[in-house]
């Protein structure tokens, strides 16, 4: 009996404005890579620093694999825009405790 193969992998992926960034981990998953590992390598190909994890939640049927270009969470670059020299970090003007 053949067995399905499984479905492609939900990225989501970090940060989710870099069109550049997507349309690369979206080629490697079309063109089979199947494990975050081997999409991390990948990926390390082109971003060094690259990470890719697997969203593992009881009874969760789908695969999520949450990939981030830097090894981490950064805001999106419009967020990134607004945080420019000399602003305090805080909506309510207040200095921050480091700013």
């Amino acid at each position: 009996m053949a067995t399905e193969p499984e479905p492609r992998p939900t990225l989501v992926l970090n940060p989710a404005d870099d069109e550049a960034f997507r349309s690369y981990a979206m080629g490697l998953v079309e063109g089979g890579v199947i494990t975050p590992t081997k999409l991390e390598d990948g990926l390390r190909q082109r971003y060094p620093a690259a990470i890719v994890r697997r969203r593992e939640l009881a009874g969760e049927r789908a695969q999520i694999w949450y990939v981030y270009r830097d090894g981490r969470w950064i805001r999106p670059a419009a967020d990134r825009r607004e945080q420019r020299p000399g602003r305090t970090g805080r909506h309510d003007g207040q200095k921050t405790e480091h700013g």
